[in-house]
């Protein structure tokens, strides 16, 4: 309704004076007027309210009504702060925090240019900024909750910011928006970035460390996610870590389906490259903790704790080492206290044939995880238990990741560790132990 609106009035605005005003007067009061009071009616502060609120500024501007623009303009910054934290990270998803912005928000400072700089004087430029950064080498948003796979910043949103904040948001190529072509010199328009540089930043609003090397083609980024306290539109996935380095999405995620059957599979904790304790969803009793954060030299650390529901906490900590021939080695260790039975999940982008493990599987006893999903699950296999460490191959040539695991249980008194330590493409035979 707010998206009709707005192109009705804006249609009518650039016509209007070309129709008669007895017309004019049945098209107000009889349409557009009826229209903008079913639009209204939303008054919900949500991230399907873009619409609505820049309805209610262009009905202020229309009318020079002081009331609609307040009422628009407070709506604007309740938007973008009930989707950004203050250092610009989103509080949703990356999806999610662009919809009303997408969604028509970004008319209003354009409305409004002139009588006040919302440019300037709000969260959009942080948000802007956030967009640009927070991606994956290819230019496309992580898979971070509900995030759609190969998802990013659209075009008139990339206008947007960079005419108006200069914030350059890399992504896919394309033809210059209605915005551009009102508003920006198409002869110097600059062609907009296909890939990403690294970032080395935590966003504490978000909770979220992103580390890597390099960029372009040859570029790793690792996210690794903690927990803020919001809910919205995320998964059970405590402490979940990513990792893309040469154009691979190494440990892949399945990210947002919409309302797909599926979807309970999806956001649930096994589905996670993380821990699932006692096979449940893991959910946060509080905010995550940064213990450590260090991205000097050849190599990255990030260490992060997190307190679940069930009051079993979770410990990860990251190291990132960039060989010399630019491929990465992470060391990743958990250690997990409460609970009976830890899986720790990786699955890794290779084929299935192209799988490898140093010892033989059975089919587990015991189903697993099907209450986290509306259909049926494969069979599950296990190795048993085991005292000595395992080796597991994915793929091959350069797409291969070698990984040895070991776990260790100790007293519950002291803590349930398990420490993974992942090897990627090229490690020379010394490097081995």
């Amino acid at each position: 309704m707010g998206h009709a609106f707005l192109t009705a009035f804006q249609a009518y605005d650039l016509t209007k004076s070309a129709i008669d005003p007895g017309v004019r007067r049945d098209i107000e009061q009889r349409f557009l007027l009826e229209l903008y009071l079913d639009t209204r009616a939303y008054d919900y502060i949500t991230n399907k309210a873009g619409n609505i609120r820049a309805a209610r500024v262009a009905f202020g501007q229309f009318y020079d009504n002081d009331q609609e623009r307040r009422d628009g303009i407070k709506g604007f910054h309740a938007i973008l702060k009930g989707q950004f934290h203050e250092d610009g990270s989103t509080k949703e998803t990356p999806l999610y925090g662009h919809k009303p912005i997408g969604e028509n928000l970004w008319r209003i400072p354009a409305m409004l240019r002139g009588k006040t700089d919302l440019y300037e004087n709000s969260l959009l430029p942080a948000a802007f900024d956030t967009f640009s950064r927070v991606q994956t080498p290819w230019a496309r948003s992580p898979t971070l909750d509900d995030t759609f796979v190969g998802g990013g910043i659209p075009g008139e949103t990339y206008d947007v910011a960079l005419e108006r904040c200069g914030v350059d948001i890399p992504g896919v190529q394309s033809p210059p928006s209605e915005f551009a072509l009102y508003n920006s010199d198409l002869s110097e328009r600059k062609r907009r970035p296909s890939s990403s540089k690294a970032l080395n930043h935590y966003f504490e609003g978000r909770q979220l460390a992103c580390v890597g090397f390099s960029s372009g083609a040859a570029a790793t980024q690792a996210f690794l996610l903690g927990e803020d306290g919001c809910r919205g539109h995320r998964h059970a996935a405590p402490l979940n870590l990513q990792l893309y380095t040469h154009g691979w999405e190494v440990f892949p995620d399945l990210g947002y389906i919409c309302d797909h059957p599926g979807n309970q599979w999806v956001k649930a904790t096994p589905s996670h490259q993380t821990v699932t304790i006692d096979g449940q969803n893991g959910y946060w009793e509080e905010p995550s903790e940064l213990l450590a954060f260090e991205t000097d030299g050849t190599s990255r650390f990030v260490d992060k704790s997190v307190l679940l529901r069930d009051g079993s906490r979770m410990r990860r900590a990251i190291t990132l080492i960039r060989k010399p021939d630019g491929w990465p080695i992470l060391v990743d260790l958990l250690e997990v206290t409460g609970g009976k039975l830890h899986d720790y999940a990786f699955r890794v982008d290779a084929p299935r044939t192209a799988f490898s493990l140093d010892r033989k599987m059975k089919p587990r006893g015991s189903k697993l995880y099907q209450d986290h999903s509306f259909y049926p699950l494969e069979s599950f296999r296990t190795a048993g238990k085991t005292d000595s460490p395992v080796a597991v191959t994915w793929g091959s040539k350069e797409r291969r990741v070698q990984a040895t695991t070991n776990s260790l249980t100790l007293p519950a008194a002291v803590s349930c560790r398990l420490c993974t330590f992942h090897r990627l493409p090229g490690l020379l035979p010394d490097q081995e132990n």
